[in-house]
């Protein structure tokens, strides 16, 4: 009758290390990186700058701004550097993972450098009007903790890939206010590996793994406010996306008793529904000087509504429930500057925060973020009246991410924080215009 327990036990559990899997999606979920001129103010003004192509993602209505069509490309990557270090009360054997000690690690670690790129182009037919399309991807992410670490029952190896299509159009409505829609389409891939405890069976470790892949669809909306030459206000809305993650669980060296009871229950495949949050951000500019600037934002992320994860499991019966992750919504803040060294030469600096969208209680090692603090700089080159070239870097530091976690017999109880958790992205620039 305990072994009976036992296993009924062990397929909760695996059934519940899929839900960790979601929170790698929120890992690189709603990243404000994209490799664009902004990530040297850290996204500060993103809704206001107006500045070029990119702004067809970052708030359509600015693209009215823009005198004549524009293409933009981006290549960037993001290379995270991260240290977990176990403390009193984990109950699990094992080490701290893998530990990178720089940014590109040599053996796998606990996080894999990953490289992006984005593409924006704006046609300018009016003044009254503009229509454009952005291709890239705000959401990536990758983890590799290894096999031997204190938190393998709940994430050993974990990627997240996605590209988004986002076209918009633009409108001016009078001389200081403009209007701009859009929508979306998202694929995205996913997978996760998991330890899976042998106990039961006295054996050493199994394995779990989830890969799945989906579209997703959504939309965005912005205001422009051009209150004179040398201040304007937006405001931008991005809705919601659905995703539905559908994969046959698949496991490796489980014990005998466990591997029966598993498949009894679960050999129909397991479907995780999942909503990525809603976004507002409000950002403003204001020209100081002939060469400077000061911009900002204010935003807000519905990630509560994220942390409400719809799992079905299908047998020989469909059985499903909702499981709260423990998510709350998050708040934004940013601020920076530019200032045009000489005509062809534009300097930019800035700094931003973001709320934890999780607290210790509830944070798995799948999702090491804590508040955020973004620093970036920026320099654009204009090499012609048509060209501009700029690289730009970001440094964001994710805070000690610390985790108290208390699992089941299976699982474990982790105990642990993030000695290191920082992520650099390096990214080039290019603006033709037309």
């Amino acid at each position: 009758m305990i072994r009976t327990k036992g296993y009924v036990a062990g397929f909760v559990l695996c059934v519940s290390l899929t839900i960790s899997f979601s929170s790698v999606w929120a890992g690189g979920a709603y990243l404000y990186e994209l490799g664009t001129p902004d990530l040297g103010t850290a996204a500060a003004g993103r809704a206001a700058l107006a500045q070029d192509a990119s702004t067809v993602v970052g708030n359509p209505a600015g693209m009215i701004r823009l005198d004549r069509s524009q293409l933009e490309a981006t290549l960037f990557t993001i290379l995270p550097t991260m240290d977990f270090e176990r403390e009193a009360g984990t109950t699990v054997s094992g080490g701290n993972g893998f530990s990178p000690g720089t940014s590109i690690p040599s053996l796998g670690s606990a996080s894999l450098p990953i490289p992006a790129g984005a593409l924006f182009y704006v046609y300018s037919p009016s003044d009254a009007w503009k229509v454009g399309v952005g291709l890239g991807s705000g959401y990536e992410s990758g983890l590799n903790y290894g096999k031997e670490w204190v938190g393998r029952y709940t994430i050993q190896k974990a990627q997240a890939i996605s590209a988004t299509l986002n076209p918009g159009i633009a409108f001016r409505v009078n001389d200081w206010l403009s209007f701009g829609m859009g929508f979306s389409v998202t694929y995205a891939l996913l997978s996760q590996t998991t330890a899976v405890n042998n106990l039961l069976d006295g054996l050493p470790d199994g394995r779990l793994r989830f890969k799945a892949d989906d579209w997703g669809f959504g939309g965005n909306a912005g205001i422009l406010l051009e209150l004179s030459r040398q201040t304007r206000l937006g405001v931008t809305y991005r809705s919601p996306v659905d995703f539905s993650f559908k994969d046959r669980i698949r496991f490796t060296n489980l014990g005998p008793g466990l591997q029966r009871a598993l498949d009894a229950r679960i050999r129909n495949g397991t479907s995780l529904d999942q909503t990525l949050p809603q976004a507002v951000m409000f950002s403003w500019y204001h020209q100081l000087t002939k060469k400077s600037a000061l911009m900002g934002n204010f935003g807000w992320q519905n990630w509560q509504k994220y942390g409400d994860v719809d799992i079905t499991v299908r047998s020989d019966t469909t059985r499903s429930f909702t499981s709260d992750a423990g998510f709350s919504d998050t708040w934004h803040g940013a601020i920076g500057a530019q200032y045009r060294l000489s005509k062809p030469w534009l300097f930019s600096v800035g700094f931003a925060y973001d709320s934890s969208p999780v607290s210790k209680f509830h944070r798995t090692p799948a999702l090491p973020f804590d508040r955020a603090f973004r620093y970036g700089l920026g320099l654009q080159y204009g090499w012609s009246d048509d060209v501009i070239v700029g690289v730009v870097y970001e440094f964001l530091d994710a805070g000690s991410a610390e985790l108290k976690n208390s699992g089941g017999p299976l699982t474990g109880t982790i105990r642990g924080h993030y000695s290191t958790n920082y992520i650099h992205f390096v990214a080039m620039n290019l603006v033709k215009k037309f």
